[in-house]
């Protein structure tokens, strides 16, 4: 299956990550000025991440507004974020770890 890649503007956008386990990363280098900001903004979209029981709509509601903000603020800054995820037919169970099978999902930063 080819990689698919999703826009995160919104929220909403965001939560269409949910059936994935992503890790995160920065492409190339952000600005000393708004870097503190960027670093902030980042921590808070992805440090809860890891606990959102996907399963409670409450808490996944509660989360999905607490990073309306961040990413606004990652937009003003000229950042958006977004999801590629690409299946690895040579990858099979070793994968296991918090992944699915054959998946090896990313998020990552875009200069816009």
């Amino acid at each position: 299956m080819p990689p698919t890649a999703i826009l995160i503007r919104t929220p909403t956008d965001f939560s269409k990550t949910f059936s994935e386990v992503f890790q995160h990363f920065t492409m190339g280098t952000l600005r000393v000025e708004i870097e503190p900001v960027i670093r902030k903004c980042l921590e808070a979209i992805f440090n809860d991440l890891p606990y959102i029981e996907r399963d409670d709509p409450d808490l996944v509601t509660a989360y999905l507004d607490s990073i309306a903000g961040p990413l606004t603020l990652l937009q003003a800054a000229g950042l958006i974020i977004f999801a590629v995820s690409s299946t690895c037919d040579s990858c099979g169970d070793e994968m296991q770890n918090d992944r699915l099978p054959g998946r090896q999902p990313k998020c990552a930063f875009l200069r816009w």
